[in-house]
C-alpha cells in the first residue's frame, strides 16, 4: 500500500486533532489563554508521535521530521497555530514538540524493549473487563480530545513497595471512573509499557477484570477496539488523504499487541494474580468510614427530594378513599421520576457505596413518609387501570434508566441509540449570560429548550438530512419559547448526549447564539448557573438535610460540563456550524406568515405569562424557587403557596381598572407593620395551623380587593354594562407586571415580620434551656424565672415593637458597600443590607452553652448561601449581635473581592 505523503499525513492529524480548538478566522495580534495553549499542545503532542514514530514505524523510508519541520509545517497550514509560538507567553507548545519529538526517537530506538526495567514507572495503565471478558471500559477525551484511551493514573512509588503502590494507584482508578470497589476486581496479568508521556519512563499496565455482572457489564466491545487498531494511520479518498479509525485509538496503541495476545487466550486459563495492596484499600476504606457522617443516608435524601419536589402536588389531609385525577397523576409521576434518577444516579454516582433502590424499596419508603402517595399506586377498578400504573411504570423505568446511565458512562453506545429531542443552551452575544425555562418538565426545576422530535412517516421526510431535522427542531424551540427567529441564530456547538427521559436514547445537544443584542441581551448568568450546579444534592443544617441548589438544576446536568467547557473556552475561538436546515425554515416561515401575523405575537406572550405565572405557587416547602430568571422576578415567599379561591366578576373588574395604583393603594410595608404589634400567632399541630394560614391569607386579600372596590365604585358602575370577557382579560395582562410586583412585595414583608418574630422565639428557647439546666437548687433564679413569666406578654410586645419599627421605617435601604451607622445593631444592620439586596432576612439559630450562648446566622439566597458561627456570649442576644458582626465581615470581605450580584424587583 501507499504511504501517505509527509504533508498530507500532517494535514489530516491537524485536521482531526487540532483544527477543533483553532478560531476560523486567526488574527495574529490574538493572544491564547493558558487553558487554551495546554490543550492545543496536548493535541500536536499526539500529532508528532503519530506521524514520528507509528506512521514511520510502518514507512521507515519517510522522513523523521525535526523540530524546526513541524513548525514550519503546521504554521503554514494553520496560521492559527501562529501565536502559540509566539514568545509573548511561556514557549509550551515548542517545548512539547521537541519533547515529543525526542521521545519519537527514543520509542523506535528501543522498540525491543530490552531497557525497560531500567527506567522508571511514572503512571499505571487499566483495562478493566467484565466477568465474561468480551468488553471492557475505555473513556474518551480524558487525555487527547477526539482519542480513546484506558485507565490510566499518574504513580510515584518511593520508600514503599513498589506494587503495592501500583496496586493501589490502579484500584484508585477503577473507583474514580466507574465506582467499582477493588474487592469485586481480579488482576488476571501486569506487563511493562513504554509511556508516551515522557522519555524513558515507563507505564505499568494491568489487565482486570469484575467479577460483578450486576457492578460492570461491559461497554466496548474488545475485538471491536483491536479490529480498529489495525490497519494504516491513513487512507486515501478519491484524490484526499484522511485519517482512519486508529487515530482515536493513539493512547490504546502502546498496549495493543499485549491486549490482543491476551483475548486470542482469555478462555484457555485464568491465572490471578494476588492483590499486594488489599490490605492497603481496607485501610483506607476503614480510614473513610469517618467521613460517611458527611453522606446523606438514603431515608434522608429520599425524604428531601419528597419535600422539594412532590410535596407540593400532594393534599395536605390525604383520604384512603381519593381517586386522583389524570392530571394530578401524571405531574405526579413526573415528579418522582426526577425523584428516582437524582437519587440512584446522581446522588449513588458520588457515594458508589449507596444501595441502589429497586421499584419495592421506593414504594416502600414513598409511600410510608408520604401516605398521600398510597391512591397513586391503587388499582380502582376498570376505566382507571391505565392511571393507577403510571406511576409504578414510571418508578421502574427511572430505576432501569439510572442503571443505564451508571453502565454507559464513557458513552462509547451513544451513537447506536436513536436520538429522541433536542436540547438547546440559547446564549446571548457576549456569550456571558443563557436562557432557561422553569417548570416546564419538572416542577420547581430549570432546563435548558427542549423540544422532541416527532418523525412523520412520509417521504420527503425520509429524505431528509437528520442533522436539518434537528436544528429545524431546536430553531422551532427557540422560536416558541423567545420569539426569536432562526435568521438571528448561529450554531456554536453540537454533542450528543445520554437522555433523561428514555433509557438508551439520546438528545442532540446545541449551543447557539442570538447575534441580536436587541431581541435577545440574556436573562440568565451562564456562570451562575454553573456555580449553582456544583457540590453535592444534599447539605445538612442544623439536625436536618435539606437538597441543595443544583436539585433545581436537574434537568441541566446532563449538559453541565459540555456547558462549562464551551464556557471556559468561550472568548479563545467561535466555530460556526452551518444551518443545514436554513431552507426548510424558509420554506416553513413564508408559508406560515399569513397566519403568524395576527395570531404570533400575542399568543406567545400569553404562553410565556401564563406559564411563569404557573410556575409561581409551586414552591418547595424548604427551599426558595424562582419563578422567572433573576432579572423579572428576584423573591418568592419560603413554604406553600395556595392557591387562592377566584375572585367573583366585580372583584376582577377592580383589579383591571385600578391595578396601575396598585402600588399607592396597596401598600404592603404600610398595611403590615402599620400596628407595631406583636402578631399573636398561636402554633397549632400540622395542617390545623397551616389551613388557618391559608383561610386567613384568602380573607386578608379578599378583604383589601373589597376595600379597593368601595374607594372605587364610580368608576367601575359606569363602565359595568359595556365590560365583555375580552375587555376584561386584556386589561388583566396588560397589568399583570403590575399586580405580580404587588404581591410578592406583600409576601416579601409578610415573611420578613415571620423572620422577626422567630429570633425572639429562639433567644426565649435557649435562655429556658439555660435556665433548665439551672434551676434545680437555685432559689433565686426560680424567683427571677417566676417573676418574668408575669411581664413576658409586655416585654415581648415592647420588643417586637422596636423590630418592626427597624425593618419598615423607611424605604431607602442601605447597599452593601455603604458604611454603616453606629446607632444601630449588627442585626439590624444586616437586615437593612438583605432588605436592600432584595435577599431574604437571616435566620438565627441560638444554643446554650456551658459558658453561655453561641448564635449560628444563615442567609440562603438561590446563587449563594452563607453560614457563620459567632462568638461565645453571656447573653443570647449578644451571641446573635455576634454572629451578625461576623456575616457582615464577611459580606464585605466578598464586595471587595468581587462586585455583587444581587437581583432587584
Amino acid at each position: 500500500m501507499d504511504a501517505c505523503p509527509t504533508e498530507d499525513a500532517i494535514r489530516a492529524l491537524l485536521e482531526n486533532l487540532v483544527d477543533p480548538l483553532l478560531p476560523l478566522k486567526p488574527s495574529p495580534s490574538d493572544v491564547p489563554s493558558k487553558s487554551l495553549r495546554e490543550s492545543v499542545a496536548k493535541q500536536v503532542h499526539a500529532v508528532v508521535l503519530l506521524y514520528n514514530y507509528y506512521h514511520r514505524r510502518d514507512h521507515p523510508h519517510l522522513e523523521c521530521l525535526s523540530f524546526e519541520s513541524f513548525r514550519s509545517l503546521t504554521t503554514v497550514m494553520r496560521p492559527a497555530l501562529l501565536p502559540h509560538f509566539k514568545e509573548s507567553g511561556e514557549a509550551l507548545l515548542e517545548k512539547v514538540i521537541v519533547d515529543a519529538c525526542s521521545l519519537s526517537m527514543n520509542l523506535g530506538a528501543s522498540s525491543d524493549f530490552s531497557s525497560l526495567k531500567k527506567c522508571p514507572i511514572r503512571k499505571v495503565a487499566v483495562l478493566l473487563v467484565d466477568s465474561k471478558k468480551t468488553c471492557c471500559y475505555l473513556q474518551h477525551s480524558s487525555i487527547t480530545q477526539g482519542v480513546w484511551s484506558l485507565l490510566e493514573k499518574t504513580a510515584a512509588a518511593e520508600g514503599q513497595n513498589e506494587e503495592t503502590v501500583f496496586q493501589k494507584v490502579a484500584f484508585a482508578a477503577i473507583k474514580e471512573a466507574t465506582g467499582i470497589n477493588h474487592k469485586d476486581v481480579v488482576i488476571l496479568e501486569r506487563h511493562l509499557v513504554h509511556s508516551l508521556s515522557e522519555e524513558k519512563t515507563t507505564a505499568k499496565f494491568y489487565i482486570m477484570k469484575c467479577t460483578s455482572a450486576e457492578n460492570f457489564s461491559g461497554e466496548f466491545p474488545i475485538e471491536e477496539a483491536l479490529n480498529c487498531m489495525q490497519g494504516p494511520l491513513f487512507e486515501k479518498s478519491f484524490s484526499e488523504w484522511s485519517t482512519n479509525s486508529i487515530v482515536e485509538y493513539f493512547h490504546v496503541l502502546p498496549y495493543a499487541s499485549l491486549i490482543a495476545d491476551w483475548f486470542s487466550r482469555r478462555e484457555e486459563a485464568e491465572f490471578v494474580i494476588e492483590k499486594e495492596a488489599e490490605a492497603v484499600c481496607d485501610e483506607m476504606e476503614s480510614n473513610g468510614k469517618a467521613d460517611e457522617s458527611d453522606i446523606c443516608p438514603i431515608e434522608d435524601a429520599i425524604r428531601a427530594l419528597l419535600e422539594n419536589l412532590v410535596d407540593p402536588l400532594l393534599p395536605h389531609k390525604p383520604s384512603p378513599t381519593d381517586v386522583p385525577s389524570k392530571a394530578v397523576r401524571e405531574s405526579v409521576a413526573k415528579q418522582v421520576h426526577a425523584v428516582v434518577l437524582l437519587y440512584n444516579y446522581y446522588h449513588r454516582r458520588e457515594h458508589p457505596h449507596l444501595e441502589c433502590l429497586s421499584f419495592e424499596s421506593f414504594r416502600s419508603l414513598t409511600t410510608v413518609m408520604r401516605p398521600a402517595l398510597l391512591p397513586h399506586f391503587k388499582e380502582f377498578g376498570d376505566g382507571v387501570l391505565e392511571q393507577t400504573v403510571l406511576l409504578e411504570k414510571v418508578i421502574v423505568d427511572a430505576c432501569s434508566l439510572s442503571i443505564s446511565l451508571d453502565a454507559s458512562s464513557d458513552f462509547s453506545s451513544l451513537k447506536k441509540w436513536p436520538i429522541k429531542k433536542v436540547a438547546v443552551l440559547l446564549v446571548d452575544s457576549k456569550k456571558t449570560c443563557c436562557y432557561l425555562q422553569h417548570s416546564s418538565i419538572t416542577q420547581g426545576v430549570w432546563s435548558l429548550l427542549e423540544k422532541t422530535i416527532e418523525r412523520e412517516k412520509n417521504a420527503a421526510v425520509e429524505c431528509q438530512n437528520e442533522e436539518a431535522i434537528f436544528q429545524k427542531v431546536a430553531f422551532a424551540a427557540i422560536k416558541e419559547a423567545t420569539g426569536i427567529n432562526h435568521k438571528d441564530v448561529v450554531i456554536l456547538e453540537r454533542h450528543l448526549v445520554h437522555s433523561l427521559s428514555e433509557e438508551k436514547t439520546t438528545a442532540q445537544f446545541y449551543i447557539m447564539k442570538c447575534t441580536s443584542e436587541d431581541k435577545f441581551s440574556g436573562e440568565f448568568p451562564v456562570e451562575d448557573a454553573l456555580n449553582c450546579m456544583q457540590g453535592p444534592l444534599f447539605e445538612k443544617g442544623f439536625s436536618e438535610w435539606s437538597t441543595n441548589f443544583i436539585v433545581e438544576y436537574f434537568h441541566v446536568l446532563p449538559y453541565a460540563s459540555l456547558i462549562a467547557d464551551w464556557f471556559s473556552r468561550r472568548e479563545d475561538t467561535e466555530f460556526v456550524i452551518g444551518k443545514e436546515a436554513e431552507a426548510v425554515c424558509d420554506e416553513t416561515e413564508s408559508n406560515g406568515k399569513a397566519d403568524e401575523v395576527d395570531k404570533a405575537t400575542s399568543k406567545r406572550s400569553n404562553d410565556t405569562n401564563v406559564r411563569k405565572d404557573a410556575a409561581a405557587p409551586r414552591s418547595s416547602p424548604k427551599a426558595r424557587k424562582k419563578v422567572a430568571p433573576p432579572k423579572t422576578v428576584s423573591r418568592i415567599l419560603r413554604g406553600r403557596t395556595v392557591t387562592v379561591v377566584e375572585p367573583s366578576s366585580q372583584v376582577e373588574k377592580v383589579i383591571a381598572f385600578k391595578a396601575k395604583n396598585a402600588d399607592s393603594e396597596m401598600s404592603p410595608c404600610k398595611d403590615s407593620y402599620s400596628n407595631g404589634e406583636r402578631g399573636g400567632v398561636e402554633v397549632e399541630s400540622g395542617s390545623n395551623y397551616q389551613r388557618e394560614r391559608d383561610n386567613q391569607r384568602k380573607k386578608a386579600v379578599t378583604d383589601k380587593l373589597k376595600s379597593s372596590l368601595k374607594l372605587n365604585a364610580s368608576p367601575v358602575s359606569a363602565h359595568d354594562s359595556n365590560l365583555n370577557l375580552e375587555e376584561l382579560q386584556a386589561t388583566l395582562l396588560s397589568r399583570a407586571s403590575s399586580l405580580s410586583e404587588t404581591a410578592l412585595k406583600v409576601l416579601h414583608c409578610k415573611r420578613d415580620k415571620l423572620t422577626l418574630q422567630q429570633r425572639d422565639i429562639e433567644d426565649e428557647i435557649a435562655e429556658c434551656d439555660k435556665r433548665i439546666k439551672n434551676v434545680k437548687g437555685n432559689w433565686e433564679l426560680q424567683l427571677e424565672t417566676i417573676l418574668e413569666s408575669c411581664n413576658e406578654a409586655n416585654q415581648r410586645r415592647v420588643i417586637q415593637e422596636s423590630h418592626d419599627k427597624s425593618a419598615c421605617q423607611s424605604n431607602k435601604r442601605m447597599k452593601l458597600c455603604e458604611s454603616l451607622p453606629s446607632t444601630k445593631s449588627m442585626c439590624q444592620k444586616l437586615d437593612d443590607i438583605c432588605l436592600e439586596n432584595n435577599w431574604v432576612l437571616p435566620n438565627y439559630r441560638v444554643t446554650s452553652t456551658d459558658g453561655g450562648f453561641e448564635a449560628e446566622v444563615r442567609i440562603k439566597e438561590t446563587h449563594f448561601a452563607h453560614t457563620i458561627c459567632g462568638e461565645e456570649k453571656s447573653d443570647a442576644d449578644e451571641a446573635r449581635e455576634s454572629a451578625a458582626a461576623c456575616l457582615l465581615s464577611r459580606l464585605h470581605h466578598n464586595t471587595r473581592q468581587q462586585p455583587s450580584t444581587s437581583r432587584h424587583d
